[in-house]
């Protein structure tokens, strides 16, 4: 992540500027079945429930520097992450997907996550 912003100076005159140049990875493991009945025959219809079990990895801590004082947002080098949820494709031109997950790292970091989409291809 080779992001970096402007320096930017608020109405008060303190000088913020971010850190740029993190490497992240991700290392994970993703179990799932597709399941298909004899009802949907013919429809294109199948669904896919899983879950996922990752591992994050940052090289540097996001954070800021205000007038020279550093802030970091703790426990966020190494983060677990561990998510459920279901793909299904309806027919052959309509996709849904669906998961919730959960990420914890040190120094009581915690993120919930909850994704939907919807896919129609024409």
């Amino acid at each position: 992540m080779g992001i970096h912003a402007d320096n930017h100076y608020e109405a008060n005159g303190t000088r913020v500027t971010g850190n740029g140049d993190n490497l992240a990875t991700r290392l994970g493991l993703r179990a799932y079945r597709q399941g298909h009945s004899e009802f949907d025959n013919d429809t294109g219809r199948m669904f896919q429930p899983f879950i996922e079990a990752n591992w994050l990895y940052n090289s540097k801590r996001f954070g800021v520097t205000m007038n020279g004082v550093s802030d970091f947002q703790a426990g966020t080098r190494n983060i677990g992450e561990i998510k459920v949820g279901l793909e299904g494709h309806l027919n052959t031109n309509l996709n849904a997907w669906g998961s919730i997950g959960q990420q914890i790292g040190g120094d009581g970091y915690s993120d919930t996550q909850a994704t939907i989409g919807v896919k129609y291809s024409f």
